[in-house]
């Protein structure tokens, strides 16, 4: 019987995690040529930025996919703000790397389009990448 209760227990915590991350948020979209688009966000809820973003628009409550090429931000109200950035990803350190191995550092930097968290806007802007 204990056993059946945490069972049951860590079913209801995994389902309620799943709904949360299902959650949409009021957001805007900011096109290329300058519009603003109003809807509603997919939360990702996890700690790496995204590498689409999952729109519903409030008009036809079509959905829509926008990839960092897309768009040139995402606004989640009250939650993140994010921009597409075409920024330099160093690969050295996202290979696998057997424990006391030495390499020799080559230049392994990729160029990708990706969204990045906008943390403070100012005279000197912070954004962060983490993949």
């Amino acid at each position: 019987m204990k056993y059946a209760f945490c069972g049951i227990l860590l079913f209801q915590l995994a389902f309620l995690r799943c709904t949360y991350a299902q959650e949409k948020k009021q957001g805007k979209i900011f096109t290329l040529k300058g519009d603003t688009i109003d809807g509603k966000i997919f939360d990702w809820n996890h700690e790496n930025n995204p590498d689409t973003i999952v729109f519903v628009r409030h008009r036809d409550k079509k959905v829509q996919k926008f990839a960092p090429s897309a768009i040139s931000a995402a606004l989640l109200e009250g939650s993140a703000y994010f921009i597409s950035a075409k920024v330099k990803v160093d690969m050295f350190y996202s290979t696998k790397r057997k424990p006391l191995e030495t390499y020799e550092r080559a230049d392994k930097a990729v160029v990708r389009d990706v969204f990045m968290r906008v943390l403070l806007i100012g005279d000197l802007s912070l954004y962060v990448y983490a993949d």
